[in-house]
């Protein structure tokens, strides 16, 4: 009766650890978990990377996110899959995604991502729609990077009327900057179609080539974030933690490989 009678409920795709860690600032990052927050990051992956990440609010397997990321470079082109599950049985909410990005003279990148949307309840069946969403980001000197993000800029709906939920829709603008070897600062401003914008800034510090320390915070709602990464010859490791005033602390860990 709390959750259900809302009209819609909008929500971004997980961003990862790597990235939630460090405020959920996604405009302007890269790697593989960059197609969640903006496909144009795609770009500097330069070997074959798959991905696996879970999390959870509040410890509640029924409040859990499963994804599965998978991207390869071919020349300057990058190509990816993204699969992002969230709910259970009763309830559940699944986005797949494939993304084409590509890089040009060594600074300009532009990616799009292309979006099935699928959501299922029990006693209401199961309807789905489509979305594309469209990113750059700009290398200037000093490796300072700008990105941007469209988000479903065409505001695709879910057509069952038993469903009355949208498709998430915004904007967002990030900033990128390497302070030194060790520390990298990073900023963004979103906004989402019928919501307050939120500020986010966060920060890494690298202390060794092995592990990277990280922690953030946004604004539109106070949320405070921590994590770190812990780096192989072939496997990385990420963890973030995030406390909500109304959630409590929301734990999330991947794993990916790249080949």
């Amino acid at each position: 009766m709390i959750i259900f009678p809302c009209g819609a409920a909008l929500a971004q795709l997980n961003g990862g650890p790597a990235i939630n860690a460090m405020g959920n600032t996604g405009a302007a990052a890269t790697g593989i978990w960059s197609m969640n927050t903006n496909p144009a990051g795609i770009t500097t992956v330069d070997r074959p990377c798959l991905s696996l990440g879970y999390s959870t609010i509040m410890g509640l397997p029924e409040l859990a996110t499963q994804d599965i990321l998978f991207a390869i470079p071919v020349q300057r082109n990058r190509f990816g899959i993204a699969i992002e599950r969230y709910g259970f049985s009763a309830f559940n909410l699944l986005n797949a995604g494939f993304v084409y990005g590509k890089q040009f003279g060594g600074k300009l990148s532009i990616a799009a991502r292309f979006n099935l949307h699928q959501v299922n309840a029990a006693e209401y069946g199961a309807t789905s729609t489509f979305s594309f969403d469209l990113g750059f980001r700009y290398v200037f000197k000093d490796k300072i990077a700008l990105g941007a993000y469209m988000n479903n800029p065409t505001q695709q709906e879910y057509s069952a009327a038993e469903h009355k939920l949208s498709v998430f829709s915004g904007y967002s603008m990030g900033l990128s900057w390497p302070s030194s070897d060790q520390v990298l600062l990073v900023f963004s401003l979103e906004k989402g179609a019928g919501e307050a914008a939120d500020f986010r800034t966060g920060l890494a510090y690298t202390p060794t080539a092995r592990i990277t320390f990280r922690g953030g915070l946004s604004l539109q709602p106070l949320r405070h974030y921590a994590g770190f990464q812990v780096v192989g010859k072939s496997l990385v490791m990420d963890f973030a933690i995030s406390s909500d005033s109304q959630l409590g602390y929301h734990p999330q860990i991947a794993i990916s490989y790249a080949w």
